[in-house]
């Protein structure tokens, strides 16, 4: 595995299936910025209509629309129906997720706590999502939402420290220091 974090705001996400399981990735394209996502769900249920809004298309993407597609997540639907959309969003060069099939993805999303834009992830690369779910819940209680805050007056100092030129190394002993200041790691 090699853990990456994406920037989502320049690329069209696909959102395919039903069911919970794709409002929930719905809901995680959002959270992550992406401004450009396409929901297909032919017979959507009420709560993926209701979340897609006028993102929604009744249907399976054409070959034309998957080359539009950077990112796409398959939720909600059966081994054959997931695999056939898995193959097309490969012949796009598009990386994909299947929920629940780690044999079909080429990534796999981490467990996540958001404290504005501090992310701590937790990933087993597919093979425990309640392991990665649980521990992940223990970094909630430990990192409460005041980290937002906190993140922004450490990335001010930060560029307070880069603007005066020091060096990284620097910034990060710093950094380091500041932390044992304000107690906030222990």
């Amino acid at each position: 595995m090699l853990p990456l974090t994406l920037t989502l705001r320049d690329w069209t996400v696909f959102i395919l299936g039903r069911g919970p399981a794709a409002v929930r990735r719905l809901n995680q394209a959002v959270e992550a910025g992406a401004q450009s996502i396409r929901v297909f769900s032919p017979g959507a249920d009420d709560g993926v209509v209701q979340a897609a809004g006028d993102r929604l298309a009744d249907r399976w993407p054409t070959s034309e629309e998957w080359q539009e597609a950077r990112l796409a997540f398959i939720a909600g639907e059966g081994e054959a129906v997931s695999r056939a959309l898995a193959e097309a969003a490969r012949a796009a060069r598009v990386l994909v997720n299947v929920e629940d099939r780690p044999a079909l993805c080429d990534f796999y999303l981490p467990s996540m706590v958001r404290r504005g834009d501090l992310l701590l992830t937790v990933a087993t690369g597919g093979q425990s999502p309640g392991l990665s779910q649980a521990i992940a819940r223990d970094l909630e209680g430990r990192f409460g939402p005041e980290w937002a805050e906190r993140l922004s007056e450490i990335a001010a100092r930060r560029q307070n420290w880069r603007a005066q030129g020091h060096d990284m190394t620097t910034v990060a002993a710093k950094t380091k220091q500041y932390l044992l200041e304000k107690g906030w790691l222990q």
